[in-house]
């Protein structure tokens, strides 16, 4: 079960009409992300992109945030820079643990070959989480 589709579950209580359709930007990915996110009880602070990740989440009672990069693509190329834009914005900070989230919306699946070759990754439907850790300096 993909993120939507859970989210349509956890959902369905109060909306049952609700029908899960892929999104068709990154600002569509955000705000799904964002709401299974807080539906799981995860403090989101969704700072919109802009030389910093979209999303930083932690625990409710825990110290570490992890920041949360989301891409909607098809090709190997945006994943690799979605990589480089991830690890820019742990230089120097605190954070040792990034997220990459990718919705593959191609049909042969480029992306997720991509990720794979880059790190461990896990993938659900057209979900894909990849994720960076920061080298010690």
């Amino acid at each position: 079960m993909g993120i939507a589709e859970e989210l349509a579950s956890l959902l369905g209580g109060e909306f049952p009409r609700l029908v899960p359709i892929e999104p068709e930007n990154e600002n569509c990915l955000h705000g799904l992300l964002y709401l299974y996110l807080a539906s799981k009880r995860y403090y989101v602070n969704y700072t919109g992109g802009r030389a910093r990740p979209d999303l930083v989440v932690r625990k409710p009672r825990g110290r570490v945030e992890v920041p949360i990069e989301v891409k909607l693509t098809s090709s190997a190329s945006v994943v690799d820079r979605g990589v480089e834009q991830l690890m820019s914005y742990m230089k120097g900070t605190d954070w040792r643990t990034g997220i990459l989230f990718v919705w593959d919306n191609g049909k042969r699946a480029a992306a997720y070959s991509r990720a794979r070759e880059l790190k461990t990754v896990k993938k659900w439907g057209r979900t894909i989480l990849l994720v960076a850790v920061k080298p010690k300096s």
